[in-house]
């Protein structure tokens, strides 16, 4: 959880030397984690907290890495869960959203 915790407030944060891409890979690496584990309670607090960076967030930059890498790169993932249904159950509409739109046009 602190993991995760951080590299969110690198996200949020002003600095001109963040490399979001970079974070969002770790980011979706521990949340690919918290698939694993079934932790259901902290993977959906994490999703809801990405998608309120990505719907708060100044930076093209940001949203882009957010949807392009960490988004992406969990699609897959949760396709091949066995809980998917559960998992995007848990999902806020909009983050079903930009998953679906990320899924459609990756062709995953």
């Amino acid at each position: 959880m602190r993991q995760m915790e951080q590299q969110l407030d690198q996200l949020k944060s002003d600095d001109k030397n963040i490399r979001p891409f970079s974070i969002c890979h770790k980011l979706a690496d521990t949340t690919n984690e918290m698939i694993e584990q079934r932790d259901y309670q902290q993977l959906g607090d994490c999703m809801n907290r990405v998608l309120t960076l990505y719907s708060t967030s100044s930076s093209n930059l940001v949203r882009t890495a957010i949807e392009n890498v960490f988004i992406y790169g969990l699609g897959n993932r949760i396709l091949r869960s066995p809980v998917r249904a559960q998992i995007l159950n848990m999902l806020r509409k909009r983050f079903r959203a930009i998953l679906r739109n990320q899924i459609i046009s990756s062709g995953i």
